[in-house]
This record gives structure tokens, C-alpha cells and sequence, in this order.
């Protein structure tokens, strides 16, 4: 939309409908303002990993409450919540899920977000743009029979990928980065990853806001998010191989 006006309506009377109309087509909710209350806090932890206890301390709702507005979220599609991956060996890894909003535009609305200066004040980027990009592989995944599945990987010393995408026993890990400017410290956790699945491990991606794909080493690479998403060419083309160091 053209206007920041038109947008910010359209999205509001979406959410009055959702909340006035929808929700109360499927549940009886005693206090929707409650409900709408937690979809804003929802909205500014999106990507975060979801802890029951702490947003219930938060927000003030039973956690018997919040999982029934949490499964009500995810039955008409307004959030989705990503597993952690399963292992069988002794690493100790995080078992807690994370939380998507299923659009960003209502992530970004229902945050307050002014405009993109805003939100790297916040300290939204990274989390919203990591939104985006798993809607899109949620899209995506779809389309594949059979579907590929989709979780996250991280320690409990708080190595993170994003994203390891599982089908017939290999695996590909993608790391997401806003910046545009790549950083060799933004692949440790790719390398740390690789190592603990062994042969499992197919491919690392760092996707990155930047305009150069860069061939890192036989199994990993990084790769522009535009180039990754829309078959774009990244800037004139080319693949370069990074330097030794």
C-alpha cells in the first residue's frame, strides 16, 4: 500500500475482525482484551523462544488460560510454533519451541512499528526478517512431497541455527543474518552445528542481507536473501570463493 495511513487501517480493521468476529465463531473467550493484549506481546517476541511461565508472569493470565489462547493462535493460523531438534546423543540441546508470527506486516503493526528506522532501533530487524524467512520456507515446504521437516537447533550454552531443514536422513542448516556485510563469526554456529551431525549434515546456508554469494568451504556458502527466495542474481552474478583467512 501506498500510504502509511491506508496500511495501518487496513491491518487494524483486519485485527478487529479476527478478534471481534472470528474468535467468536470458534471460542468463547471471556476477555478479548486480554486476548488482543497478548498478541501484541507475541508480536514483539516473535522468533523468541516461547517460555509459558514467564509470559504468563507477564501477562497475567493463568497458564491454563494462555495455552488455550496459544492453541487458539495457531488453529487459525496466526502464529506457529517451530520445534527444536531432536537428538539422540548426550549434547544438551534447548527443548523449548519458538514462535512465528505467520505475517510480518501484522508482526510490525501490532509492534507499533513506524518505519524501518524504527525498527532497527528496537532491535527488530533480525527478529522480524528471521519471521520472514520462515514463513517463507513454511511456504515452500508445503510444496514438497514428501514435506522436508523444519526445527531449530540451540545449546544450552546458546549456540543457534536458525533453521535445519530434515528429509531422508540429511540435513541443511541455514543461519539468518540482516547484515549486509558477512562476518566469519556469523558462521561458528553453522561449523559447531556440522560437526555435532556429522554425516547427517548435507549443507550450511548464512543468508544475509547482502549482495555477494560467497562460496565458504565444499559444504557451506552464503548466500543473499533476495537471490535465495527469488532466484534473483546476487549483484552482477557471481559466486566468489572467500579468502583462507
Amino acid at each position: 500500500m501506498d500510504s502509511d495511513e491506508a496500511r495501518a487501517t487496513w491491518f487494524q480493521s483486519f485485527r478487529q475482525t479476527y478478534i471481534d468476529r472470528d474468535l467468536r465463531d470458534l471460542a468463547q473467550i471471556a476477555n478479548l482484551p486480554e486476548f488482543g493484549r497478548l498478541m501484541t506481546i507475541l508480536a514483539n517476541r516473535t522468533s523468541q523462544l516461547l517460555n509459558v511461565s514467564e509470559l504468563s508472569r507477564d501477562i497475567g493470565l493463568p497458564v491454563t488460560t494462555l495455552r488455550r489462547y496459544l492453541n487458539l493462535l495457531q488453529l487459525t493460523f496466526q502464529v506457529q510454533l517451530l520445534p527444536p531438534f531432536a537428538s539422540n546423543r548426550p549434547k544438551r540441546l534447548v527443548k523449548t519451541p519458538k514462535l512465528y508470527f505467520t505475517d510480518t506486516g501484522m508482526a510490525a503493526h501490532l509492534a507499533a512499528v513506524a518505519d524501518w528506522s524504527d525498527v532497527e532501533r528496537r532491535q527488530l530487524a533480525g527478529p522480524l526478517l528471521e519471521t520472514w524467512v520462515h514463513d517463507e520456507l513454511m511456504k515452500l515446504i508445503s510444496l514438497q512431497i514428501p514435506s522436508p521437516e523444519l526445527s531449530f537447533w540451540k545449546t544450552s550454552a546458546g549456540q543457534e541455527v536458525d533453521f535445519l531443514i530434515e528429509r531422508g536422513g540429511g540435513i541443511a542448516g541455514l543461519e539468518v543474518k540482516s547484515s549486509a556485510t558477512l562476518d566469519r563469526r556469523h558462521l561458528s554456529a553453522l561449523a559447531i552445528c556440522r560437526e555435532a551431525l556429522k554425516k547427517r549434515w548435507r549443507l550450511g546456508v548464512l543468508l544475509h542481507g547482502g549482495t555477494e554469494a560467497v562460496a565458504i568451504d565444499q559444504h557451506t556458502a552464503a548466500i543473499p536473501i533476495a537471490a535465495a527466495f527469488q532466484g534473483a542474481s546476487p549483484g552482477d552474478g557471481s559466486i566468489t570463493r572467500a579468502d583462507s583467512r
